[in-house]
């Protein structure tokens, strides 16, 4: 404006200039109205002397931009149903409300606004459109409306367990049925000893695991799967410690569950002492990776040992079985006189008795020269042949050839001297031939029951105590 100096100018609402006086008042200026904004104050509350300096001239008057009540709606693409509460923001009138996604980045979507919204991620849906508007004073005409398209419904996925046919024990409980969506986590909590060997789709494709098989599966369409379950392989080492200082390993192995059976003397008979078997157990654990070591009580060990048969189970990562031997006493020897050994030389002396004086004369004639007595089908066949010597001899009144006392080749070595001899007469041993017999029975029994065999020595120097107990011959 341009005003006399020395005049009064003052800025005036006329609406609002009740009661207020008009004295000097030369120039009067009207507030103007602003769309979209509202006077809020002047820097002058009264008239303004003007002045020859032009920077003393100033009114300042303050306005205040509008707002309205905007609403942001979030609807079905389809339905056009609501999918999330309603929100109500506050915005300039006369400024634009422009609509952006982060999930969708359009260069369209960063044109120059006022306002930004984002159209937020809701579960389940996709953010499809939204148009901007200019916001005016009437809040019912500022609607924003986001519209979302619903997301297909994720695929499911079954997974079954069952065992694998060659599973020795299946009585554990396998885990239920499980149905999961992709990026989720098969839980696998199976029973001790058991593992995951494979899983199998519904056209036979094979994963190592419930996780590759998920990862690998694409689309919506539900699928089922079956977890194999397989039983862990046992491996067991055998060491056996017979009484001979010998060592015996052997090395096995069996699914767990699965039952062993080895063969295991629990008491043998070694060099005349007897050995009771002692059994110790080691096994390491699948999942702790520990060893525990279980030394068999003799009752523990009569329970495990069933018919001279260890009978136990693949229960274990590694088992090692270790069998020794303890000597507990000395086989014990039965007397050697009396009993039945007795009983029979008796009743083999009493069978000679009643033999020809010629068959008792050839027997004493023969003595043997092996250290261990023949068969008893060979003494048989020679009784029978001796036998049919003698009838013959006396059916043509001949003479049998005595037979030659044959000294053994590597002969023990004798009691008495080798510078005494012993000769027996054919007559003095004909006298004495019954006594000498029974005498050499029961020695033979004797030294049997003792060594199981019969000394040609033995028999010579019984026949000299003979000899010189009934005092038929002299010193030799």
């Amino acid at each position: 404006m341009t005003v006399n100096v020395g005049e009064y100018v003052w800025a005036v609402d006329f609406g609002a200039m009740a009661n207020q006086p008009l004295s000097n008042v030369y120039h009067m200026y009207q507030i103007p109205q602003i769309a979209n904004y509202t006077y809020q104050s002047s820097s002058q509350s009264s008239p303004l002397l003007v002045t020859d300096n032009p920077a003393n001239n100033v009114i300042n008057l303050y306005y205040k931009r509008d707002k309205s009540q905007v609403t942001i709606n979030y609807l079905d693409s389809d339905s056009g149903e609501s999918i999330s509460p309603s929100k109500n923001v506050d915005v300039n009138v006369g400024d634009y409300v422009w609509i952006i996604s982060f999930a969708n980045k359009s260069t369209k979507q960063f044109k120059m606004g006022i306002y930004w919204c984002v159209a937020p991620p809701i579960t389940g849906y996709s953010f499809d459109h939204g148009t901007p508007i200019k916001v005016k004073e009437n809040p019912e005409e500022n609607v924003v409306n986001l519209y979302y398209n619903a997301d297909p419904l994720p695929a499911k996925y079954t997974f079954n367990y069952e065992y694998a046919k060659d599973t020795p024990d299946q009585s554990e409980a396998l885990p239920p049925s499980q149905i999961v969506e992709k990026g989720d986590s098969v839980s696998s909590k199976l029973p001790y000893g058991y593992s995951i060997s494979e899983v199998i789709d519904e056209n036979g494709k094979v994963y190592s695991s419930p996780t590759e098989a998920l990862e690998k599966q694409s689309g919506s369409n539900p699928k089922t799967f079956r977890i194999i379950v397989s039983a862990n392989k046992s491996s067991l080492k055998l060491t056996v410690h017979e009484p001979n200082g010998e060592i015996k390993i052997e090395d096995f192995s069996g699914l767990y569950g699965a039952t062993y059976q080895f063969p295991i003397e629990k008491n043998l008979i070694f060099n005349g002492k007897i050995y009771h078997a002692i059994i110790t157990i080691t096994k390491r654990d699948w999942r702790m990776d520990t060893s525990i070591s279980l030394a068999q009580s003799p009752d523990e060990i009569a329970s495990l040992l069933k018919d001279n048969i260890l009978v136990g189970k693949y229960d274990s990562s590694v088992i090692s079985i270790d069998v020794s031997y303890k000597e507990e006493g000395i086989v014990p020897i039965p007397p050697s006189d009396g009993g039945d050994n007795s009983s029979s030389s008796t009743q083999s002396s009493e069978k000679t008795a009643d033999k020809t004086d010629n068959e008792k004369n050839n027997e004493d004639k023969i003595v043997s020269s092996t250290t261990t007595p023949p068969p008893a089908s060979k003494e048989k066949e020679s009784s029978v042949e001796k036998k049919k010597e003698v009838e013959q001899a006396h059916s043509e009144n001949k003479v049998i050839p005595k037979k030659e006392i044959k000294v053994p080749l590597a002969p023990p070595t004798p009691s008495f001297s080798t510078a005494e001899k012993v000769i027996a007469s054919p007559s003095v041993t004909s006298e004495i031939n019954q006594e000498a017999h029974i005498l050499k029975m029961r020695i033979a029994g004797a030294a049997g029951l003792a060594t199981g065999t019969v000394s040609a020595y033995g028999i010579l120097r019984a026949l000299k105590m003979m000899i010189q107990h009934f005092g038929k011959l002299g010193k030799f």
